[in-house]
């Protein structure tokens, strides 16, 4: 599997450097068959943007959204050719992709890393890789789209962490496995609205990982982090009602209301 991989990446390079390439020189050069290197131009890497003429092919000299297309182009056959639940995982995450067309330029020229990661969390299989320049070994859990940035959750010494996904390289699947069910709760985006009155003391609070506030022209402030303590969330905006409201997930939103309500009922039968 990995020599034709490296294959690949070496056919794409040519292509990439405008080289008009044969697949007779190709066979010999990688020292395979023919056939093989016709699957590979036919069908791996097949594309409106993948020229033919007579024995020769070339890549046209594409517009950077053009090349971003070529690149979709193969992702997809690629994540045909692995299939299973990974296919149903792999076309998700590339839908989000498409709803964000301007933003996907800086995730497209690591789609390798991006196939890797999605690959090891669906076979639940750890992963090699380097983070700011650190060399981990971690559990991959679960890829998320916040704000048109894309983050990966991972397990590590024993917490969960966010990478931000453009800083992520050399990803290296391994052959050890883990339980997702051994693991602590799963961090949850959460957004709150929180009103002037109580904007000093949200400010002085750490709500979670990757947390962000931003402040309108009314001093009325948007908290945005990922949650790992739901309990610990929910008493601490109903402390603060009604000063704090969470915007986002409906799910925690709900049970702040359901709990606010059942209280309010509490209150009539003993009035």
């Amino acid at each position: 599997m990995s020599e034709k991989y490296h294959r690949l990446s070496q056919i794409l390079q040519k292509l990439y450097q405008g080289e008009k390439i044969t697949i007779s020189s190709l066979a010999k050069e990688f020292n395979t068959s023919t056939k093989t290197i016709q699957r590979d131009l036919k069908e791996r890497l097949k594309s409106d943007f993948l020229v033919r003429e007579g024995h020769s092919f070339w890549l046209k000299t594409p517009k950077k959204e053009q090349r971003d297309a070529f690149v979709l182009d193969i992702l997809t056959r690629l994540i045909q050719e692995i299939g299973g639940e990974f296919e149903k995982d792999a076309y998700a995450l590339l839908d989000r992709l498409h709803t964000l067309s301007p933003q996907i330029s800086p995730i497209l020229h690591k789609a390798q890393e991006l196939l890797k990661i999605q690959k090891a969390i669906s076979m639940q299989k750890m992963l090699l890789l380097t983070y700011r320049g650190l060399s981990l070994q971690v559990q991959p859990l679960n890829l998320y789209f916040i704000r048109k940035a894309l983050f990966l959750e991972v397990f590590d010494f024993r917490e969960r962490r966010l990478f931000a996904f453009d800083e992520i390289t050399d990803c290296k699947i391994t052959r050890q496995r883990f339980q997702k069910q051994d693991l602590p709760q799963s961090l949850e985006f959460v957004s709150l609205f929180v009103y002037p009155q109580v904007a000093n003391y949200a400010r002085a609070l750490a709500w979670g990982e990757n947390q962000r506030i931003i402040e309108d022209k009314d001093q009325n402030l948007i908290i945005e982090f990922f949650c790992s303590n739901q309990e610990a969330l929910i008493q601490e905006v109903l402390s603060q009602i009604p000063h704090m409201i969470i915007l986002e997930p409906q799910s925690l939103k709900e049970e702040v209301e359901k709990r606010v309500l059942n209280f309010v009922q509490k209150c009539k039968i003993y009035s």
